[in-house]
């Protein structure tokens, strides 16, 4: 199973866990448009499209958080269950 996920900003230290074990990013792709976020070769970078993998899960609980970029700010955090 592989998770993707958008990021809309710019962030650091991304991190991703199922079942609250690590999960390893296989991949990262540019995004452009913020209003309909598609990956990008060239143009304004908005984002980030990023591929997590879950191999061996069936599903549970999944986390991503996000690290500002400039130190300041606050963590940003997103939870699902996944079934």
């Amino acid at each position: 199973m592989t998770i993707v996920t958008d990021e809309i900003g710019y962030g650091r230290y991304a991190q991703a866990t199922l079942l609250s074990n690590p999960l390893q990013e296989i991949r990262t792709e540019p995004l452009c448009s913020a209003a309909n976020p598609q990956p990008c070769s060239r143009g304004t970078i908005v984002g980030y499209r990023r591929y997590w993998n879950a191999s061996g899960y069936q599903g549970g609980n999944f986390n991503f958080t996000v690290y500002p970029s400039n130190g300041g700010g606050s963590v940003r955090s997103a939870s699902i269950t996944i079934q």
